[in-house]
């Protein structure tokens, strides 16, 4: 079963690797920051692709759905490679992750070299 147009659906193998790999704090909060690093540096895909896997390691698409009231299907297709998601559902996703793994953000900005 495809998933999305390049990417097959993860095995029973592989989803329990990310569910044992993403129980580490230190290895989720490491994923969330790389995801945010690789949206903010415009490489969408590869941002959208880090937050399904550590939503899937994680809480899984149904327990963020009950979090934010959007359908897990919906927050899976936004979250494709081909997926736009809104500023708002994504601001709601990774403030749902901030919570699950007790976390605040703290930016720091540099200029630009």
């Amino acid at each position: 079963m495809k998933t999305d147009k390049n990417r097959i659906a993860p095995s029973r193998a592989h989803l329990d690797y990310l569910r044992e790999l993403y129980a580490n704090d230190e290895e989720a909060i490491g994923m969330l920051a790389y995801a945010l690093e690789q949206i903010a540096a415009g490489q969408d895909e590869e941002g959208k692709y880090a937050l399904r896997s550590l939503i899937k390691g994680r809480l899984g698409f149904e327990e963020l759905s009950r979090r934010t009231e959007i359908p897990a299907r919906s927050l899976n297709r936004m979250l494709s490679s081909e997926g736009n998601p809104s500023l708002s559902n994504l601001s709601l996703i990774i403030r749902q992750l901030h919570a699950e793994l007790g976390v605040e953000p703290n930016w720091t900005l540099t200029a630009a070299a």
